[in-house]
């Protein structure tokens, strides 16, 4: 499935570079420690009928932490920014994630937004929105 190789792509780009917490998918975990990021796909359409071929995926990337947890608020601010870098280049993150992702499926597009920080009561979520275009095929 499309969305699933560009989830493992993304959980495995940003992992490669933030090491200190887990990046784990939205869809698939029960329990993790917190802080963490979290990359999640929130909607899969075809992006028209006569580009029937081409998913429109919609994707967030979260990295949420709990007061009291092991990183401070440096280390948050710090991690946020690394993020933001990370997701930043939407020409750099289509070739990186190209490169990870398995052959059968080909990104032509992917961007992120800023991140959006919010303290609901004890937590913070810093969500990152973005959208992807890819289909299936293999980059030549």
């Amino acid at each position: 499935m499309i969305t699933d190789k560009i989830t493992r792509a993304l959980i495995t780009y940003i992992s490669d570079t933030i090491t200190d917490i887990p990046v784990v998918n939205g869809e698939k975990f029960d329990e993790t420690v917190l802080p963490c990021i979290v990359v999640k796909v929130e909607s899969n359409s075809k992006h028209s009928l006569t580009l029937n071929q081409v998913s429109l995926i919609s994707m967030s990337v979260t990295l949420v932490n709990h007061i009291g947890d092991t990183k401070n608020r440096d280390d948050i601010e710090d991690l946020t920014d690394d993020l933001e870098t990370l997701l930043s280049d939407p020409f750099q993150l289509k070739i990186d994630i190209n490169d990870i992702i398995d052959d059968g499926v080909c990104v032509d597009f992917i961007q992120f937004n800023s991140g959006v920080p919010d303290w609901n009561e004890n937590v913070l979520l810093c969500v990152f929105e973005g959208e992807c275009y890819a289909q299936k095929g293999t980059i030549v």
